[in-house]
């Protein structure tokens, strides 16, 4: 994947409407996958592994 398909946490609270700590409890409670990776400490996903979130699928 590129570094343009990566979705910040910024990003993907934005995409499903939540707070930041909300997407890090539902993490934590499997509600969304874990990030796809770290860049200086900052998690990131793909795009493909939050569309499912989006679109209303299961991821």
């Amino acid at each position: 994947m590129n570094v343009a398909s990566r979705l910040s946490l910024l990003d993907v609270a934005a995409l499903l409407r939540v707070s930041r700590k909300t997407i890090y409890n539902h993490v934590e409670q499997g509600l969304i996958p874990p990030p796809d990776g770290h860049v200086k400490n900052r998690p990131y996903w793909y795009s493909a592994t939050i569309r499912p979130l989006v679109t209303g699928g299961a991821a």
